[in-house]
């Protein structure tokens, strides 16, 4: 007989921690809940995380897993606290995948409208004198894993022209997947609105810099969706200014909330958001969290599981 797992479990930074407290116990899962505040840190051996800071989990010596609450990962991969021997599982919610699509789509379509054009005095809209429709726009997936994908299809079936581009292979029959550095170019020479889904890793830090958005077409608008690191910023702001770029819509920074004296909120051609774009559903995520906890109290493994190699 298989000797199950008793979970004992804190929340930490989950933000709504009242709604999240509601929602796993509506979801009626098989294992305490605390916050860290009203619990013995060493009856712990399982965290339920949200925006973590770093160091936080240190207090807790008997940890055994952990679930995220939010879609990345790459502050708890980082944090050289955590043992290596304690998985990180990723949260997988439905909630997630909608909340992205409705941002990008919503964005997609204010770059088809250009609505960054409205409220014109003069009557004198592009779109009065040189209208464009759907299948004039072309947009590209920098990252396309399941929310990107997610994305591609919904805009797809929209009648926008969609293409994707990936650090590897993937078992796509498209001719609009590219791959690899040597196609990278190729996959932006043509993306009139980039949308930027990649994952924090050494290999995307600093990414979106001059070189890359130069090879965007004139005109082009940026979407940050994936993480405020990877983006140069000054080169980004320098493409505005000389035209390069028609504007940018950011919802991830290098530092959040965004310091109120940030030259983002004041430019022009810079949307920002507070990072909104996928939002965790908490009533939903209860389902998922309590159907991953039950799959490793029985001894198995939950999944997916975060690859330390590939940072996500």
């Amino acid at each position: 007989m298989i000797k199950m797992k008793k979970i004992n479990a804190v929340l930490i930074n989950a933000g709504d921690e009242s709604r999240w407290l509601s929602a796993l116990n509506n979801a009626r899962v098989d294992f305490s809940v605390a916050t860290p505040d009203s619990v013995d840190p060493s009856t712990i051996n399982c965290a339920l995380v949200g925006r973590y800071k770093g160091g936080e989990l240190a207090n807790y010596p008997n940890l055994e897993i952990i679930q995220s609450l939010w879609a990345g990962v790459d502050r708890l991969l980082e944090d050289s606290i955590i043992p290596v021997s304690v998985p990180i599982i990723r949260m997988v919610d439905p909630s997630l995948t909608t909340g992205m699509v409705d941002y990008v789509v919503c964005q997609v379509m204010n770059a088809l409208l250009r609505t960054d054009q409205y409220n014109n005095p003069d009557w004198n809209h592009s779109q009065r004198k040189y209208p464009r429709y759907r299948g004039d726009i072309t947009v590209g997936f920098l990252g396309f894993g399941v929310l990107g994908q997610a994305c591609a299809a919904a805009l797809s079936n929209l009648g926008f022209n969609v293409r994707g581009w990936g650090r590897s292979r993937k078992d796509i029959v498209d001719d609009q997947y590219f791959y690899g550095p040597l196609q990278l170019n190729e996959f932006l020479m043509a993306t009139d609105v980039l949308i930027n889904l990649l994952p924090n890793t050494e290999n995307t830090l600093d990414i979106v810099c001059h070189d890359l958005l130069t090879k965007l077409p004139q005109n082009a608008v940026f979407v940050n969706v994936g993480r405020g690191e990877q983006l140069v910023e000054q080169d980004m702001l320098d493409l505005l200014d000389s035209g390069h770029l028609a504007y940018c819509v950011l919802d991830v920074f290098r530092e959040e909330p965004l310091p109120r004296d940030h030259r983002f909120w004041t430019h022009p051609k810079v949307r920002v958001s507070p990072h909104i774009a996928s939002v965790t559903n908490p009533e939903t995520a209860a389902q998922v969290i309590n159907k991953n906890l039950q799959v490793w109290k029985c001894g198995d493994t939950p999944g997916p599981i975060a690859n330390r190699s590939l940072g996500y």
